[in-house]
């Protein structure tokens, strides 16, 4: 990463300050003349946070101009995939909306710069660690393990070949995608902590009691059992056939009893019914006058058929006489109008009266012959009626006759069962037999039970010294696994690929002061000794200049592990100027993209060096605010 320019506006105290940077930019001034206010804005504009605002970068308001709503930090950028085409990145921070980002490529308008604004939201802590060196020295000893294992170590891992399947037969569960280090660390203490519970399990465990030879196989016991069940089922089935035979008689004679019984009932309503139909048979008198008036039927309906004649006769004579009745009422013919005297109408209605008087003679003498002859429509019903009932009469005899002779069947079928009695049987032998054979599957189920239990505690010490043989194969792999991601283990062998390089990058830049960075990853600790010494030194138990000298060698060895090849160095004014032209050979010598130092200096004399520029801030107080002045040497 290389800052072609910068350009502050409203910043701090620097109320416009743009300036071209060089592969080695050093800021000179007084203390409180606005060098820091430069290295704070390169943390605001790549990391979204400084050392003046919170992590999460609230706070940036307070970094505006004193009177100003809105302050911008705008810097040219060039990488090593491009050093023609800078991109140009904007912070802007304001009162009400806080810090935003634009980023640009003027060559390409179609660049979005989304991807390298996550790479450096991903390298953050990194490029936090580069523009500030005193903020790896104030992490805590894991931060500091978490940044080196993010930046040094490999992202990814190839395990030995049996890892994978010894993680899987101990049970073990991890997460493989996870960075190597991590993974390595999460596959240890998994491991360290099922060997713990396995050893614990082992230390409980105790060999069960032997089992002694069992004599008899309970398979066999099995056979026997069941060959004298069969047995025994085939004694009580004859026993209880005897039984049924016996208990079969008397159910016959009470089924016997009860079906009289039922017979008797049935005959009795039978003989019930054959009275009811009984009831519609003619004495002998009513029968022969019935078929006596059943013979003269042809006579009836001769004399019927006469008395219709005859009443229709009189019928027509009774219409005649009306006319002329009318007629003598009139005392006139209607025709010629001739007086009609008693005499002639006594002449004209004599013989209509005559014929009338006949008529109701042959119609008396008729009906008394007819009604001698009596109801012969009446005589052939009753004739029917009579018949039907003869033949209901035969039937229910028919069926009268059938139940007697069941009754008398069933009553005969009885009497000889009652002449046979049922005698209770004689089981005792087959009684006898059974006994022997409950006392014989008794003793087997005995021994079976037995022999069963010695199986099964068989089978429990085998399981038990299975599972024993299980734990120690177990504890085997895991000791194997314990080791392998130990600090010794693949873990070592990978701090002693890559750390090596990080340390002797270090040790480049601290070697022209005389000291040497020592760096243990398992357990963690960073330290330094001096020439000559093997004493190693805490970073909390050495000098501020020590500390200093360290971070500075720190953020070189990092720039270039990582790649970004960019650091700024803060506070170089603790040197002595001796120290301070080691520092700048230091700096050119790591080849480096771009670095940039700040220290309180007030001289303008600079030394002829090709790619370096000096700049000089002051701090002007005329105004109401005080305002940096830029100016290079």
């Amino acid at each position: 990463m290389f800052i072609k320019s910068l350009h502050l506006k409203n910043w701090l105290s620097h109320e416009d300050t743009a300036i071209a940077l060089e592969a080695l930019t050093i800021f000179r001034g007084e203390n409180g003349s606005g060098k820091s206010s430069v290295e704070q804005a390169l943390q605001m504009l790549f990391t979204a946070r400084s050392e003046s605002t919170a992590d999460n970068g609230n706070g940036s308001r307070d970094l505006i101009r004193r009177g100003e709503d809105k302050a911008s930090i705008t810097a040219e950028i060039l990488e090593r995939d491009d050093a023609v085409h800078p991109i140009k990145m904007r912070c802007s921070i304001t009162e009400k909306s806080g810090r935003a980002v634009q980023i640009k490529k003027e060559s390409d308008p179609a660049w979005t710069g989304t991807d390298y604004l996550a790479y450096l939201a991903l390298n953050r802590d990194v490029l936090d660690c580069l523009i500030n060196g005193r903020r790896f020295i104030g992490l805590k000893d894991d931060a500091q393990k978490s940044l080196l294992a993010a930046v040094i170590l490999p992202t990814r891992v190839v395990f030995d070949d049996w890892v994978e399947k010894a993680v899987n037969d101990c049970g073990l569960v991890l997460d493989w995608s996870k960075k190597a280090f991590d993974l390595i660390e999460e596959g240890y203490k998994n491991a360290y902590s099922e060997r713990t519970a396995i050893n614990r399990l082992i230390k409980e465990w105790r060999e069960p009691d032997p089992v002694p030879v069992q004599e008899q196989d309970a398979q066999a016991i099995r056979a026997r059992l069941a060959d004298r069940q069969a047995v025994r089922t085939a004694l009580a089935v004859e026993r209880q056939k005897q039984i049924d035979a016996s208990q079969q008689k008397g159910r016959q004679r009470a089924d016997l009893g009860e079906k009289v019984s039922a017979l008797e009932v049935k005959l009795a309503k039978e003989q019930s019914r054959r009275a009811e139909v009984a009831h519609g048979l003619l004495s002998k008198a009513k029968l022969k006058d019935a078929q006596d008036a059943l013979k003269c039927a042809d006579t009836a309906k001769s004399l019927d058929a006469d008395l219709q004649r005859i009443a229709g006769e009189l019928s027509a004579v009774e219409r005649t006489y009306a006319a002329f009745d009318k007629l003598g009422d009139a005392g006139a013919c209607p025709t010629c109008t001739q007086p009609i005297t008693e005499a002639g109408f006594a002449a004209i209605v004599g013989p209509v009266i005559a014929q009338r008087d006949a008529l109701l003679v042959e119609q008396r003498k008729t009906l008394e012959a007819r009604k001698i002859l009596g109801d012969y429509e009446g005589s052939n019903k009753t004739l029917s009626a009579h018949h039907a009932a003869e033949k209901g009469v035969k039937l229910v005899d028919l069926h009268i006759a059938e139940v007697e002779k069941e009754i008398d069947e069933c009553k005969k079928e009885l009497d000889a069962s009652i002449e046979d009695p049922a005698t209770e049987p004689d089981t005792q032998e087959f009684d006898v037999k059974i006994a022997e054979l409950d006392t014989r599957i008794e003793t087997g189920n005995q021994a079976l039970t037995a022999a069963v239990t010695a199986e099964a505690n068989r089978q429990h010490y085998q399981a038990a010294m299975e599972g024993k043989k299980k734990l120690d194969a177990k504890q085997a792999l895991l000791e194997k696994l314990v080791e392998y991601f130990g600090p010794k283990g693949i873990q070592a062998k990978l701090l002693d690929e890559h750390f090596g390089g990080f340390e002797g990058r270090m040790n480049k830049v601290l070697e022209v002061w005389g000291f040497q960075a020592h760096l243990q990853f398992e357990p963690y600790s960073f330290g330094i000794s001096f020439a000559g010494k093997s004493e190693i030194f805490s970073l909390k138990t050495i000098s501020a200049s020590q500390r200093w000298r360290f971070a500075v060698a720190f953020q070189v060895s990092l720039a270039k592990v990582t790649g970004i090849n960019f650091l700024v160095v803060d506070a170089a004014d603790i040197l002595l100027d001796a120290h301070r032209s080691k520092l700048y050979g230091a700096l050119m010598e790591a080849k480096l993209d771009q670095a940039i130092v700040l220290q309180s200096d007030i001289r303008t004399a600079i030394p002829n060096a090709k790619g370096c520029a000096f700049f000089m801030l002051t701090l002007d107080d005329s105004g109401e605010v005080p305002t940096t002045r830029v100016n290079r040497l």
